[in-house]
């Protein structure tokens, strides 16, 4: 396991404990061979950043990618004046601006921090080398590229085909299954940092549709909800409005 510190520029090795945080376990990162992860340590530099800042410009050029190690981010365009769509949510050990990084050209998206978070950030050519000459490493961000596209097209299709509750329902369902806490009620919270404004931009409706089905579903106890929390209380009522068959428990 790598251990990199908390702060910006050429990673530091031997700080304080109190300076010093795990790696993340999961996504590209947790997929990473062993030798990949130390070469990519050791081309890159942590960096932090605030919640609403942004990490990637839609348009800009591609000079890095990030792999993020603490916190969340989402990846959002404009696609009108003061209407912006969230193509997806990010979390530890994801990888971001693969796609510009790999086929060249400018950002697709613009990524911006949900809350604090910490990135480990690799410059365009070490990254490109490491792919040159590691087969693992270059098969992992395929993988990744592999699973993005076929994401883009699974809700596009749904885009054109559902409805907002149940597109709201399975991205629950998604959030539950990537980023879920269990709770002492037996329910699973989200703690991701979303407005309904920005779950709405996630479906592609309206804040007025989803404030509605949420608070129906609040009413039927199958979620609960805070300041920019949710807890899904019943994931099979979720599954059923979705359209999905409920995943073994």
């Amino acid at each position: 396991m790598f251990i990199l510190s908390m702060s910006i520029g050429p990673v530091e090795r031997g700080l304080p404990m109190a300076l010093r945080f795990p790696e993340p376990g999961a996504g590209f990162w947790g997929d990473l061979n062993d030798a990949a992860r130390e070469a990519l340590t050791t081309a890159g530099s942590l960096r932090r950043y605030a919640a609403g800042d942004s990490i990637m410009g839609e348009g800009a050029s591609t000079d890095n990618v990030v792999i993020l190690w603490r916190g969340f981010v989402k990846v959002h365009s404009r696609v009108a004046v003061g209407r912006q769509v969230i193509l997806a949510v990010r979390g530890p050990g994801d990888i971001l601006g693969e796609m510009a990084s790999v086929g060249g050209g400018r950002r697709c998206a613009t990524v911006t921090a949900i809350g604090r978070a910490t990135g480990l950030a690799v410059d365009r050519e070490p990254f490109g080398a490491l792919l040159m000459r590691d087969p693992h490493a270059s098969m992992v961000v395929h993988r990744v590229l592999i699973a993005r596209l076929l994401e883009a097209d699974r809700i596009r299709l749904g885009s054109g085909s559902t409805s907002v509750d149940q597109r709201l329902a399975g991205l629950l369902l998604d959030f539950t299954r990537r980023f879920g806490e269990p709770t002492a009620g037996g329910g699973q919270r989200i703690g991701l940092a979303l407005s309904q404004k920005e779950l709405a931009a996630c479906v592609g409706g309206s804040s007025r549709s989803v404030a509605r089905v949420m608070g129906v579903w609040r009413q039927r106890g199958i979620v609960a909800t805070g300041r920019q929390w949710v807890v899904v209380n019943s994931p099979t009522d979720l599954h059923r409005i979705a359209g999905q068959t409920a995943r073994p428990r």
